[in-house]
């Protein structure tokens, strides 16, 4: 283990009162939570983890937060990524720190390795902060606290300009945000490491260093090393600019986000206004609990383009989507707004975004649709209903249904239909197609394979999605006219098939049909 010892420094101004100011600042913003870090002999579980490598900076925030909240309320959390032979002597050197402090200390090792091809960096940041929040979680804990600084915030800023981020990857680090259900709280994020290193001096702290951050292949690395002090020369004050930039665009931000929420709330009002209008089927069909509120398109074709990328942006976070790149933005564009065809979809991390003609929704955890199941050779004896492998066939008395003779007369049968299977929704009514039903009454065609007929014989009675069919004299041929008469419905099993719904208002509006 390598380990430093820094001698007292003389300074202009108390060491470390820019860090104790910092820390107390954190503390009072976090509300609840700084509440119940200030309760002495309060619960016995810790209130608040802190990420603690054994670096300057951790070791520096936990010293500060220990002289501030009764350690027995804190939980020092290190993070043992097992890459690297210098580390092996960490975790022991955390535990003594910590109960010198008196704080709670465990060490979460990471059995998992990166997978062929991924960023090392990234795969350890974020495994870090999956092993804190597990902490955390685990402690009953809420806050996260972690040691970030402005020279951090800065290295961040100029990485992600570098990359070609936006305004919210130019925002770097905030100094709140939540985290896994939890709040992620970064102290010491204003602070220039020199400050850290003042206190951690007039303190006599003794930390680790990480002989990893020498190693300039990597990006961080090379900026911190190379870049970020050669801009310092270039431009003095640079690394207090881009921490003050990175505020300007977080603050940018929070208003682009405004207007975006603002446009999408439009689109939704207006998809209210107008939905009722349309056929009963589609309306089911976008009223289901596992649709996202439906936007109606033309709101949105009415913006700016840039505009329309905000609300889409908006609309995948409400969604719980990770923010968009900008070619699935461009995707998102092209098949929801700009296709002047009837339809149109984009697949983004296990939900569907879909248009329908004018219509817009997301559907979460699409499963395939289904397929109809063939049933043959069904006898009815005057059952209420008749049970299938995942449906059932419902009998109820209807005036202008098929006689009781009729239908006990016939065996009956679940089938697929074609599109071009003539229907006739009421008697005396018109006969039309299938297709022309279903786009009447607004069913997308990928469904409307999914939705079957029944048949008594070679008579179709009922079509799911639509209704009953009706014969040109009334019952198939008038043989029998006389005697109780029945609608037969077909109904799956499942809610969460989307043909449940679409089953529920059958006919509604047959009068206009």
């Amino acid at each position: 283990m390598a380990s430093s010892r820094r001698s007292a420094k003389s300074a202009d101004r108390p060491a470390g009162l820019s860090v104790n100011e910092a820390v107390q600042a954190a503390l009072e913003s976090v509300e609840t939570e700084a509440q119940a870090l200030g309760q002495i002999g309060a619960a016995a579980s810790p209130v608040a983890v802190v990420a603690f490598s054994g670096g300057l900076d951790s070791t520096v925030l936990l010293h500060a937060l220990a002289a501030r909240v009764p350690p027995a309320r804190l939980l020092a959390v290190h993070v043992h990524h097992g890459l690297q032979a210098a580390a092996s002597g960490w975790p022991a050197h955390c535990a003594r720190v910590a109960e010198a402090l008196g704080v709670a200390f465990i060490c979460k090792r990471l059995s998992e390795r990166p997978a062929s091809g991924t960023s090392l960096e990234a795969w350890a940041r974020d495994a870090r902060y999956a092993a804190l929040a597990e902490a955390a979680a685990q402690a009953g804990c809420r806050t996260v606290f972690t040691a970030h600084h402005a020279d951090d915030q800065a290295e961040t800023v100029l990485l992600r300009l570098a990359r070609g981020a936006g305004m919210l990857g130019m925002g770097a680090m905030s100094m709140q945000r939540p985290m896994a259900g939890l709040n992620l709280v970064r102290p010491l994020l204003s602070l220039p490491r020199g400050d850290l290193l003042a206190y951690a001096q007039a303190e006599s702290l003794q930390w680790v260093e990480d002989p990893s951050n020498q190693h300039t292949d990597r990006a961080r690395n090379q900026v911190r090393a190379v870049v970020l002090p050669a801009l310092q020369q270039a431009v003095p004050g640079a690394r207090e600019n881009l921490v003050r930039a990175a505020g300007l665009a977080r603050e940018a931000q929070a208003v682009l986000v405004e207007v975006g929420h603002a446009d999408l709330q439009a689109a939704r009002l207006a998809a209210t206004s107008r939905l009722s209008g349309e056929g009963a089927a589609l309306v089911a069909l976008l009223s289901r609990a596992d649709v996202a509120p439906v936007l109606y398109r033309q709101a949105l074709c009415a913006l700016s383009a840039p505009r329309q990328r905000l609300a889409l942006r908006a609309w995948m976070a409400e969604c719980g989507l990770a923010p968009p790149s900008q070619s699935v933005l461009a995707e998102m564009g092209k098949q929801l707004l700009q296709s002047s065809g009837p339809y149109g979809e984009v697949h983004r991390e296990g939900h569907v975004m879909r248009r329908y003609r004018e219509w817009i929704w997301v559907q979460q955890g699409v499963r395939s649709l289904p397929t109809v199941q063939v049933v043959d050779g069904l006898p009815w004896r005057g059952e209420a209903e008749l049970r299938l492998a995942d449906a059932r066939l419902l009998f109820t008395p209807a005036p202008d249904g098929i006689s009781e003779t009729r239908l006990r007369a016939a065996t009956l049968s679940v089938r697929p239909l074609s599109s071009s299977t003539r229907v006739r929704l009421r008697a005396g009514g018109p006969s039309r197609s299938l297709k022309h039903w279903h786009q009447q009454f607004g069913v997308p065609a990928p469904w409307r394979a999914s939705l079957p007929g029944v048949f008594a014989g070679d008579r179709l009675l009922f079509v799911a999605g639509l209704g009953s069919h009706h014969e040109a004299d009334g019952d198939g041929g008038g043989a029998v006219s006389s005697g109780a008469r029945f609608a037969v419905r077909w109904q799956p099993d499942d809610p969460g098939d989307f043909r449940h719904c679409l089953c529920a208002p059958q006919q509604v509006g047959r009068s206009r049909v």
